[in-house]
């Protein structure tokens, strides 16, 4: 009865050794686990910030784009000015060159037209202009926000981590102990058998 009662307290260790150990080798998996989450999110803020900088770059293109826009249409509404005063001023002079005269402002005619249907379009790339900057700046400010929130994400994973690591320390030391304590228990039981049999033997000699 006490060699069964040492065999049942021997399995029932090896059985707390297994649980153990399986509780060991799942918290491992969790700390590899979110370690990697840890290395994808970091590589993710690295991609969405090169993202942001190249938005704000573009923006400010866009707004390059816009200033030279608005100069380009100033010097255009000179050049047409100057061109019907010269028009109307040769028109005035040179009455003999009537014909000439003629043909002349019906080419300003035409290139007046042309800057006009130029002049009404520049309104609507001006305002297409600017609805891609405020496009590009609210994307941006939502890259910067989603930036905060897998750096707050990081944050807390490494505190899970560490959290895990606190608790694996007391499962490692009782691992130990419970170690030492079945080997301890299987030494004594070997010696406990030799001296039984030894002194079954001695009563048989006699």
């Amino acid at each position: 009865e006490h060699a069964d009662g040492l065999t049942q307290t021997m399995q029932e260790q090896e059985d707390r050794l297994s649980q153990l150990d399986g509780e060991l080798r799942f918290m491992k998996e969790n700390v590899s686990r979110l370690e990697d989450n840890i290395r994808d999110r970091d590589t993710e803020i690295a991609s969405l910030s090169g993202k942001a900088i190249e938005c704000a770059a573009e923006a400010e293109e866009l707004l390059e784009q816009l200033s030279f826009s608005q100069r380009k249409q100033a010097r255009s509404g000179d050049v047409q000015k100057r061109g019907l005063e010269e028009a109307i001023t040769r028109e005035r002079e040179a009455r003999e060159q009537l014909k000439t005269a003629r043909r002349e402002k019906a080419t300003s005619d035409i290139a007046l037209g042309s800057s006009k249907e130029w002049l009404h379009s520049l309104p609507e790339e001006m305002s297409r202009l600017r609805a891609q900057v405020h496009q590009l700046q609210k994307e941006g400010a939502d890259k910067e926000v989603t930036i905060v929130h897998l750096n707050k994400q990081v944050t807390q994973d490494k505190e899970d981590i560490n959290g895990l690591n606190i608790a694996l320390d007391p499962k490692q030391q009782e691992l130990k102990l419970v170690s030492l304590y079945y080997h301890g228990s299987a030494s004594r039981s070997t010696h406990l058998l030799r001296l039984t049999l030894n002194a079954s033997m001695e009563r048989h000699r006699h």
